[in-house]
C-alpha cells in the first residue's frame, strides 16, 4: 500500500510540474500547443519528427549539448483537428515529462539508455507512468481544466466536448478528469476483454 501511495504522489508531482509550466510561459487558454514548451527550452532541447512505424511514439535522448525529442507522426495521417493528432501531441508531452521531471532528466545526462515510449497509459512502468501523468497536467492543467469537470455530472459527451475545446485524445480527456474531479469516480480500460 504505500508502494502505492509514494507511486500516486510521484504523479501528482509530475502533473503540478507540467501544470506550473504552462503558467510560467502565461498560456490562459487551451488548447496547450507542447512545442511552444519546446521554444521556450530551443538551447536544452530539439524536436524531431518523422513516421517511425510502429518502432517507437516517442524517444528522448541526450547527445551533447542537447536532448533530442523524437515524435512518431504516423498518427496524423488519422483523422484530426489542429496541426498534430491528439496521440502526437500526447507523445510530445509525454516525452517532456522525461526531460524535465529531475530524475529522468538526471538519469538520461548521467549516460542512461534512452528508450522508445509508447505513450497514453499502456506502460506498467512508474516512469513511463509519471510522464504520462506530467503529459496530462501539460496538455489538460488543472487550473483550466478542473473547473470543467467540477461543474456538473461527468458524461462521455461532456468529456468528449472537453477532448474537442482542449484537442486532447479522449482517452487522456478520461484520465485526467478523474485524476483532477472532486467527487468519487473511476474509469477502467477494458483490453482484449480484460481489465487492462
Amino acid at each position: 500500500m504505500t508502494s502505492w501511495i509514494l507511486e500516486e504522489a510521484r504523479r501528482d508531482a509530475a502533473a503540478d510540474l507540467a501544470e506550473q509550466i504552462v503558467k510560467d510561459l502565461e498560456i490562459s487558454k487551451p488548447p496547450i500547443n507542447p512545442f511552444r514548451v519546446i521554444r521556450s527550452e530551443k538551447r536544452r532541447i530539439k524536436a524531431i519528427g518523422d513516421d517511425f512505424g510502429d518502432s517507437f511514439d516517442g524517444r528522448l535522448e541526450y547527445q551533447r549539448p542537447q536532448f533530442l525529442l523524437f515524435y512518431n507522426t504516423k498518427y496524423n495521417a488519422w483523422s484530426h483537428v489542429g496541426e498534430n493528432h491528439p496521440s502526437v501531441k500526447f507523445t510530445i508531452a509525454h516525452e517532456l515529462g522525461h526531460f524535465f521531471i529531475a530524475a529522468h532528466h538526471h538519469y538520461l545526462k548521467h549516460g542512461g539508455k534512452p528508450h522508445g515510449s509508447r505513450s497514453e497509459f499502456v506502460s506498467d512502468n512508474n516512469s513511463e507512468r509519471e510522464a504520462d501523468a506530467f503529459a496530462g497536467g501539460l496538455l489538460l492543467p488543472g487550473f483550466m481544466f478542473k473547473p470543467h469537470v467540477n461543474t456538473g455530472e461527468l458524461s462521455l459527451d461532456g468529456l468528449e466536448e472537453l477532448a474537442r475545446e482542449f484537442e486532447t485524445s479522449l482517452l487522456s480527456t478520461v484520465v485526467r478528469a478523474v485524476r483532477v474531479s472532486d467527487r468519487p469516480c473511476a474509469v477502467a480500460g477494458i483490453r482484449k476483454g480484460e481489465i487492462a
